[in-house]
């Protein structure tokens, strides 16, 4: 920009934004106060041509070893103890000390002073993004200081260099982020429920000090759900993560999911306990997602009253896709286009109208037949549809033998923060005793004992998310470690009471994935009993518009981007990008392989596409052909 001018036209003919102030908010992340910081620091640099030539051969500590410096406990000690001060100093400057170590010999050193426990607090480290864009910079860069520091400011420049130096090293360019929930909000709507102050209470039991504060109520008695002012992009997405709010659903706890996308998928009804979770896997969808704040509802037993009449809305909805089926002669492999607004718009009906019974049920489907069939955009004549109806009642009776599963993962994993919100253990204790008809489906990469504490009465089923190691260090920080999800799998074996379900899904491709998946369904093999598992689901990543953006947003220093030839973009039909076709065939391929050696589970493709399912040898009509009555060719 400094050689062809900042002007409107170059910005937006060279990056495709209007500005310097929109390139640092959609492309950076930061605000334009950080940008144009950046800047000044860059051109001093350049000026200065600095050069640290005392100790060349200094191998500088990680960054996070070197945050210790800034540490409060570190400033105490060297008020009251400065040699105590010196040897921490030379611990985090010596390679042969561990962070661990050396924050052990801080706290040891410290708790030894004699201080006022209330004065002391520990030193809390925030996210900062400028450091991740400073890291990403001063990748390869490091021949690029030069000059003369004078002797007396060689001290300060070598912290400086070290921490430039730290950033430029390949094996730290993954940052472990914090997923602690540092602060509670209650909103206005919540404020005086038992539920808010239970979360208050348990989130004060696992960090004393947690932040609580309340907002107020906008327009239309909604809640404020803003991020703070001074906060823009990748920062709202590190607020949000530290940030549990607490209100009141207004909407219905229970909706079907329109299964988006050209894939196979029967139906999935989702029960929505909250919103986002605290993991940080640097591949989810809900990062493009319109809400952007983590949420639990203070009303959450209200689903109660949606619950009873669950069963009669699945069943018309199964019903109503076996009457598009037969008006179309074809066997559909997800819900048909529309049929999840038309099958919320029943439950909103049902639900206010208390419809409880199943003849009520087929006779508002056989009056409203012909409304329903168009909102779902079928092509039908009178005639056609006339000899459908004395149908509905066959349709409506095979479909009420489909069993009723809710999905409580599609918005959440729901276990990241049980220890606070307690979702888990109200469908254990509450919910899974009330209704004998409902089954619940959890999906999860998080590990929580409250399993162990109850009996699923094999209408609970636990779909636990495995990768790689290298994959859950890299892209799944904040998630639990493998040993501990086979762990947990193994325990659930012996206690029995649940149905175990393995999913190894999004699957990533990256120099040695072969061997990584391999060596994983080996450890899988040893850890728990494989054989007993009946289904496993294999998935690819999937990117729908806007997310490949925004995980560079929130996580710049990712290399789920590095080489663009592997990925293709989202077609009109399927409306997800994806991984080459040849990438995926081998990779579910390999995995196939690998399990039929020690299972003969069920293999399911997850939201893949019709063909994949062919090219792959899975059966994708005998998957769907009890999930939901269709026509018969």
């Amino acid at each position: 920009m400094e050689v062809v001018g900042d002007r409107e036209t170059n910005w937006k003919g060279y990056l495709n934004v209007d500005s310097f102030e929109d390139y640092c908010d959609e492309k950076l992340g930061i605000s334009l106060k950080t940008g144009y910081s950046l800047i000044s620091d860059y051109s001093k640099l350049l000026s200065e041509k600095p050069e640290y030539k005392s100790n060349k051969k200094l191998i500088p500590p990680p960054e996070t070893k070197v945050r210790i410096l800034g540490n409060k406990k570190l400033k105490a000690l060297k008020k009251d103890s400065p040699d105590k001060c010196k040897e921490i100093k030379e611990m985090i400057f010596n390679p042969n000390y561990s962070r661990r170590e050396t924050e052990a010999k801080l706290e040891e050193f410290h708790d030894n002073l004699i201080h006022d426990e209330k004065v002391i607090e520990e030193d809390i480290i925030e996210y900062d993004p400028l450091k991740e864009k400073v890291r990403q910079y001063w990748k390869g860069k490091e021949d690029a200081i030069l000059g003369t520091i004078r002797e007396n400011n060689q001290s300060k420049f070598s912290g400086l260099l070290n921490g430039l130096y730290d950033l430029g090293q390949k094996e730290n360019s993954t940052r472990v982020e914090s997923t602690e929930i540092k602060r509670i909000v209650i909103t206005n709507t919540a404020k005086d429920s038992a539920y808010a102050e239970g979360v208050i209470n348990r989130a004060r039991k696992l960090n004393r000090k947690v932040e609580i504060s309340h907002t107020g109520t906008g327009n239309n008695d909604t809640d404020i759900l803003a991020f703070p002012s001074q906060l823009q992009g990748q920062e709202n997405y590190w607020y949000m993560k530290e940030t549990l709010y607490v209100r009141e659903r207004k909407s219905s706890f229970i909706e079907t999911f329109p299964s988006p996308g050209d894939i196979v998928e029967n139906l999935n009804t989702a029960l929505k306990l909250g919103f986002h979770c605290r993991s940080t896997c640097q591949y989810c969808y809900q990062q493009t997602s319109r809400g952007g704040t983590q949420e639990v509802f203070s009303n959450i037993k209200n689903v109660t009253d949606e619950l009873k009449y669950e069963r009669i809305v699945q069943t018309a909805t199964l019903t109503v896709w076996s009457m598009i089926s037969h008006l179309q002669k074809k066997i559909y492999v997800k819900i048909p286009r529309n049929l999840s607004e038309t099958s919320n718009k029943f439950r909103e009906k049902v639900v206010k109208s208390e419809i409880s019974n199943d003849d009520s049920m087929m006779e508002l489907l056989s009056k409203g037949s012909e409304g329903i069939l168009s909102d779902c955009n079928v092509d039908f004549t009178k005639i056609e549809l006339k000899k459908l109806l004395p149908n509905i009642p066959k349709f409506y009776k095979k479909n009420k033998k489909v069993p009723l599963w809710l999905w409580v993962s599609e918005y959440s994993d729901i276990l990241a923060i049980e220890p606070i919100a307690k979702q888990m253990e109200f469908i254990l204790s509450e919910l899974l005793l009330k209704f004998p008809e409902v089954n619940f489906m959890v999906a999860t990469k998080s590990v929580d004992e409250c399993f162990l504490e109850h009996d699923g009465q094999d209408r609970i089923m636990l779909n636990m998310n495995l990768s790689p190691e290298e994959v859950i260090n890299k892209y799944e920080p904040g998630t639990s470690p493998l040993d501990k999800r086979l762990d947990l799998v193994k325990r659930l074996q012996n206690k029995g009471g649940y149905i175990l379900r393995l999913s190894f899904e999004p699957m990533i491709y990256f120099e040695g994935w072969e061997e990584a998946y391999k060596s994983l369904v080996e450890t899988v093999s040893k850890s728990i009993d494989l054989a007993s598992i009946p289904a496993i689901v294999l998935g690819s990543i999937r990117l729908r518009s806007g997310l490949k953006n925004r995980i560079i947003r929130n996580y710049p220093w990712t290399d789920l981007f590095a080489d663009e030839s592997v990925l293709v973009k989202a077609t009109k039909e399927d409306k997800r990008g994806r991984y080459t076709e040849e990438i995926r065939i081998a990779q579910y391929q390999l995995m196939i392989d690998e399990l039929k050696k020690h299972t003969k589970a069920e293999i399911i493709l997850g939201a893949e596409y019709p063909e994949m399912w062919d090219w792959v040898g899975l059966d994708k009509e005998k998957f769907m052909s009890d999930k939901v009555y269709q026509y018969e060719q």
